[in-house]
């Protein structure tokens, strides 16, 4: 076996190891009530209409959930969006109304960060693993 070949990771590994962080990162979330709770706020005072929730792979995936529960708990309508239009063709789109939360293990996925830095008139939020992590590419705290 080569050296190239020994630090390729087997197919599935990365997505495997991502779900086994759910705990720890379940915890943290936990752990941020308080700051939830503002943003809850935010979208409250705002009206909020529509939660639209942008990211890749697992992160996506994450987002299937959070339909539902955006569904059932506020009762707010939620969708698995796409940021072509915004990040790739640079359209112009009225967010107003809204909330746009960025699904990203790092929260330096660059175009899901260009995607919620697009989202004119919206809230924009990140959700990550590792919200310690900083970058060029850092997703921006809430903004309201």
């Amino acid at each position: 076996m080569s050296q190239a070949e020994a630090t390729v990771p087997a197919p599935g590994s990365l997505f495997r190891s991502e779900i086994f962080e759910q705990p720890a990162a379940l915890e943290r979330l936990l752990g941020a009530n308080e700051e939830i709770a503002r943003i809850a706020a935010t979208a409250v005072a705002r009206n909020v209409q529509l939660v639209r929730m942008v990211g890749h792979g697992s992160s996506d995936n994450a987002a299937s959930y959070g339909v539902y529960a955006f569904g059932l708990l506020p009762r707010w309508t939620a969708v698995r969006d796409s940021i072509t239009l915004t990040v790739h063709y640079d359209t112009p789109i009225d967010l107003s109304g809204s909330m746009v939360i960025g699904l990203s293990q790092s929260g330096q996925t660059p175009d899901v960060v260009a995607g919620c830095s697009a989202s004119a008139g919206a809230i924009a939020v990140q959700a990550t693993h590792r919200m310690a992590m900083a970058g060029p590419h850092r997703m921006p705290d809430i903004s309201a």
